[in-house]
């Protein structure tokens, strides 16, 4: 009995342990950078493409939220198609847009 007693005292919650101070490298920071860089770029790309075919279908209205993720399907699935880094982002002469 005294030993389970002993066991049990000595168990605690992870939140009531002392905090981990959890240590970056340099390449750990790249890396986290170039993924936000990645994610972001998809969200534009996804935004642009949005903007391209509702031009593309201009006759057709939105008129509901099953006609907005319609739109949102089909650009998802242009930018499936073109990859990860965002070509059109930069200018001719190398400047964001």
């Amino acid at each position: 009995m005294e030993d389970v007693k002993t066991k049990y005292e000595r168990l605690e919650h992870p939140a009531l342990q002392p905090k981990r101070v959890k240590e970056e490298t340099l390449e750990s920071q790249k890396e986290e950078l170039e993924w936000s860089m990645i994610a972001s770029d998809h969200g534009t790309m996804i935004c642009r493409e949005m903007d391209k075919i509702r031009k593309e279908w201009l006759p057709w209205k939105e008129k509901s939220v099953t006609d907005t993720h319609k739109v949102i399907y089909e650009a998802e699935k242009r930018v499936k198609k073109m990859g990860q880094k965002d070509t059109e982002k930069y200018g001719k002469y190398g400047k964001v847009k």
